[in-house]
């Protein structure tokens, strides 16, 4: 049998079932969490699919409420900092190029 992306054993039927979701352009997602919340988490999932009106409402609702803005990347730290009111200043920085102080290990 063939082996998918996770290395798992997959059937035909499986693999068939697989490209017509891809083709409909969803994807099946296993999640772990408490027993209690698999009602509603179920009920996302199925407003997500199938209630298109709905879905945009939830969406948005939580990305408001619960995704977190990605770590900041080195682009946006430069785009902030040459932003900043310290860039008219004259500022200069340097980096400190030292060794680091001795450390004993033991």
């Amino acid at each position: 049998m063939p082996n998918d992306s996770e290395g798992r054993t997959s059937t035909p039927r499986v693999n068939r079932h697989r490209l017509r979701a891809s083709a409909r352009g969803t994807t099946r997602v296993e999640v772990s969490i408490p027993l209690q919340d698999a009602p509603l988490l179920r009920s996302l999932a199925r407003t997500l699919r199938e209630d298109e009106r709905e879905a945009s409402r939830l969406r948005q609702l939580l990305e408001t409420e619960v995704v977190r803005a990605p770590a900041a990347t080195g682009t946006d730290l430069v785009e902030f900092l040459l932003a900043s009111p310290l860039r008219e200043t004259g500022l200069e920085v340097e980096r400190d190029r030292s060794s680091g102080r001795p450390f004993d290990f033991e």
